[in-house]
């Protein structure tokens, strides 16, 4: 199985998430965070711990639809299933 053109780019914000994510530091329910959405056009505030669920979360189903579309090409993207990925164990 070869990786795909894109694998060092997805390994590369891999690392990006998980140096991010590990600098966290653990967050009074209260924090808020605020920003203003161009696609809706409007501010939207929301607890912090929310947003970082978000990020994940929504990341996850973008990976899906690359996978999608990838294996519709043809390539093989390899194992998705965490027991069976590299380096799990």
């Amino acid at each position: 199985m070869s990786s795909p053109p894109c694998a060092p780019t997805g390994q590369a914000m891999d690392q990006r998430l998980m140096d991010w994510a590990e600098g966290l530091q653990a967050e009074t329910p209260s924090r808020l965070l605020s920003f203003f959405s161009v696609s809706y056009q409007k501010q939207i505030t929301m607890p912090y711990v929310v947003a970082v669920m978000h990020l994940f979360n929504h990341q996850t189903h973008h990976r899906g639809q690359i996978t999608t579309l990838l294996t519709q090409l043809g390539a093989d993207i390899g194992p998705t299933d965490l027991p069976v990925m590299p380096g799990w164990q």
